[in-house]
């Protein structure tokens, strides 16, 4: 199989009677000294040459076809646009711990809520797992780690530990560099804290921050019930659903903590006085960092 190209002169020998009707077929004979019969043929697989598509004809056929489309232009507007690409969803990894009921007096399950929450955010794919172990926490986050489309790490835990409730050597001291070496090399990734009190601590978040290279860090600055913190998430994934990734990524979710900030104070979610000043839900962000 070989090309024939037709060349402009042998184009202009072929006159056709609508010059602008090359989508229809039609069928003309020219003076070529090869005696070819030239037919100009829709074609769904041409190849590309200029405002024409060429297709190999064989030798062999007496008759040796070309094929001529409209340029590839025109050839879109008869409906062969190729479908858009869809956009991969951004993954949230939820991460749930579970504490005997004889140590907490918690009731929460946070894994059915968000499966309902999110469902509606079509950008938005959950991947719940639960958490029984430290090392089940070190697998999931590693996991985190290898996946570039989880962009959120949802842990819900308990953030106050009491000597008078021991619960093993399954607790994360954040305090001590080996806890925080847990969440190493999160890069570019947004962390939630669904625990009371971490984010009361400036220094630790920023330590944090630093060793995850995380883009951000939401957590709560002070004792949350069960009832604050699921009305708090439900509003920030509602608001920053959108912004998990991109340029602007990290602005956006600033003017998200604001609005949230704002919402929570006024609605009563968020008693503090000083709620707007000093908020139950905070933010700390790595570019700070660098300031």
């Amino acid at each position: 199989m070989i090309p024939v190209i037709v060349d402009d002169l042998e184009q202009r020998r072929m006159k056709y009677a609508n010059p602008r009707g090359l989508g229809k077929n039609i069928e003309r004979v020219s003076n070529n000294p090869l005696g070819m019969a030239c037919r100009a043929i829709r074609s769904s697989h041409p190849r590309s040459t200029g405002g024409y598509a060429l297709r190999s004809i064989d030798r062999s056929d007496p008759c040796h076809e070309v094929t001529l489309i409209e340029s590839r232009r025109d050839a879109e507007g008869e409906g062969s646009r190729k479908p858009a690409r869809r956009q991969a969803k951004i993954r949230v990894l939820l991460l749930e711990t579970q504490l005997p009921a004889r140590l907490t007096s918690s009731t929460r399950r946070q894994i059915p809520f968000m499966e309902e929450l999110l469902r509606p955010f079509t950008g938005l794919e959950l991947i719940p797992e639960r958490v029984h172990s430290r090392s089940d926490l070190k697998k999931f986050l590693n996991v985190a780690r290898r996946n570039p489309r989880i962009r959120v790490v949802h842990i819900v835990s308990h953030g106050e530990y009491s000597p008078k409730r021991p619960v093993g050597d399954e607790k994360i001291n954040l305090a001590d560099r080996e806890g925080r070496n847990l969440f190493r090399g999160l890069h570019g990734k947004v962390l939630l804290f669904s625990c009371c009190e971490i984010g009361g601590n400036d220094e630790l978040m920023r330590a944090l921050l630093k060793i995850s290279r995380a883009k951000a860090i939401f957590s709560y600055t002070d004792t949350v019930t069960d009832r604050q913190a699921l009305i708090t998430e439900a509003l920030f994934y509602h608001l920053a659903h959108r912004h998990f990734s991109g340029r602007e990524s990290t602005q956006a979710l600033r003017n998200v903590h604001e609005q949230l900030r704002i919402v929570l104070h006024f609605v009563g979610i968020d008693k503090n006085r000083d709620s707007l000043t000093y908020p139950l839900f905070a933010a700390d962000f790595a570019e700070d960092l660098r300031r």
